[in-house]
């Protein structure tokens, strides 16, 4: 006879007649956690908010620079074409937004000793001006085109029905770019993207995984661009945290949210889910919201345990590495000498650099003027694995190095006034952005379990949406989504 024994913490708790504080207990105060807060609050529910950090926000952080501006070191891009709820929330909350600058003398550096300079106008694929021979850019074209198609092809309803989708959860990037026979400068341009985008390196991203991705941008070339259908095309004055602030201080009740509040167990009981914290506090719902990446669930004891399938994904899922480094000056030396800002490049330790000036250079209208002229470098994937290895001193000076080697001004770019940075791999409760990858396979075998709910508990962030995965539009729209779902059942 085979007897099969589980350990029921429940066992203890069972009779105690917990009874809910409140109707629904919400973890993580990122911006999917707080429109789920927000949604149940404006309809009458009970609602609290825990949060494991001594702030809102999540993966958005902006800070402030010495002369005044807003920096965000966390998600940085809106667009009110395509991204309609991010950029209503940020005009809620007073913001301002105006387009991301790419117009003028960009570099793309393909290898140590190539640096190809153009001027752009925010165009990809096909209607790239990248400078590259007729040989190179037909490869260029070629490849994209067809990460863009694939992209298009994947049913977000139901993933593992779209055509090959377990042949190309079979494949990463890398092996996928292998296949195709894609020359070395397709290649060196790909790299930095995937990089980028989901902080990871080819040949640990799954072409499924990154395919899915995409098509929730409405495809791979619109997730690229930053003209005002793409993923580039806007950003916002005050930094993008204020739409947290903004629901913390202004929306929901005083108190609602709990600050250095991290969940130790959730524990589901007859008489209402438990959720305990590690410094021993307790909160007990009719309903549980799980607002956090789901690589942070094994920090959590669940009782009862995860389903094996979510548990399975859970294990095969992880992090992106990802780091900026802003280097602020006095004046934005690089529009005066010619430069769009913009730089893409294949090399270590930067995969992108963006102008970030928080206004618009030109105007007369004190809501735009800039209050600071800063370049946002991104070191991620293997690079910001190494890179976090170094000390300060040394962070800085490669970054400075590489930027004044594409841009060619090393003067200029070594005389900042301040440098600000931001390590996401090494803040506990992130440990990388900007949303969890999947390896090789574990899409298709078990992405149906990944938003199914555990009993009481229901799950959402930016890593569950439909339309923007791993954007504060797609955060949004899964908090609102899962909140309004939760209504249905309370």
């Amino acid at each position: 006879m085979t007897q099969t024994v589980v350990s029921k913490v429940t066992d203890k708790l069972q009779g105690l007649a917990l009874g809910p504080d409140v109707d629904v207990v919400v973890i993580g105060a990122g911006l999917a956690g707080l429109l789920a807060a927000r949604t149940l609050h404006e309809a009458a529910k009970s609602v609290v908010v825990l949060e494991a950090r001594d702030r809102v926000g999540g993966k958005t952080l902006t800070l402030t620079s010495k002369t005044g501006g807003r920096v965000d070191v966390g998600a940085a891009w809106v667009n009110e074409h395509t991204q309609p709820r991010v950029c209503q929330l940020a005009l809620e909350a007073s913001n301002v937004l105006y387009q991301q600058r790419v117009h003028g003398t960009t570099v793309c550096e393909l290898g140590p000793d190539t640096q190809l300079r153009y001027e752009d106008d925010g165009g990809v694929g096909d209607k790239s001006p990248i400078p590259l021979s007729d040989e190179d850019m037909a490869d260029y074209t070629r490849v994209f085109k067809e990460l863009d198609t694939l992209s298009l092809a994947v049913n977000l309803e139901d993933p593992n029905s779209t055509p090959n989708a377990r042949y190309h959860d079979g494949y990463t990037m890398a092996a996928w770019v292998e296949k195709m026979k894609a020359r070395p400068t397709t290649v060196a341009a790909l790299t930095p993207l995937c990089r980028a985008l989901v902080g990871a390196e080819m040949h640990e991203t799954s072409l499924f995984y990154f395919l899915h991705f995409a098509k929730t941008a409405g495809g791979f070339f619109r997730l690229i661009a930053a003209d005002d259908q793409g993923g580039q095309f806007q950003r916002t004055r005050n930094g993008n945290q204020t739409m947290s602030t903004f629901i913390q201080h202004h929306v929901l009740p005083e108190g609602a949210v709990k600050l250095n509040a991290a969940v130790s167990s959730i524990i589901q009981t007859n008489d209402g889910t438990l959720v305990q914290t590690r410094d021993g506090r307790q909160f007990v719902g009719r309903m549980v919201i799980c607002a956090v990446p789901t690589p942070l669930y094994t920090d959590i004891r669940w009782e009862p345990s995860l389903p094996v399938e979510k548990h399975l994904l859970v294990q095969r899922s992880f992090i992106g590495t990802y780091s900026k480094m802003v280097l602020l000056y006095d004046r934005a030396w690089w529009l005066d000498d010619g430069w769009s800002g913009f730089c893409l490049s294949s090399e270590y330790p930067v995969s992108l650099v963006f102008d970030t000036c928080d206004g618009v250079y030109g105007t007369d209208d004190p809501a735009l003027k800039p209050r600071q002229h800063s370049l946002s470098c991104f070191i991620v994937a293997a690079n910001g694995a190494r890179y976090t290895k170094l000390p300060l001193a040394e962070r800085e000076k490669l970054v400075k190095n590489q930027v004044a080697r594409m841009m060619g001004n090393a003067e200029a770019v070594n005389n900042t006034i301040e440098v600000l940075e931001f390590q996401w791999i090494k803040e506990e409760f992130s440990l990388g952005a900007p949303c969890p990858v999947t390896n090789v396979g574990a899409f298709t075998e078990y992405g149906d379990s990944h938003a199914e709910p555990h009993g009481s508990v229901h799950f959402c962030g930016a890593e569950f949406s439909h339309v923007w995965k791993g954007y504060m539009e797609g955060a949004i729209i899964s908090g609102e989504n899962t909140a309004k779902h939760l209504l249905t059942l309370l």
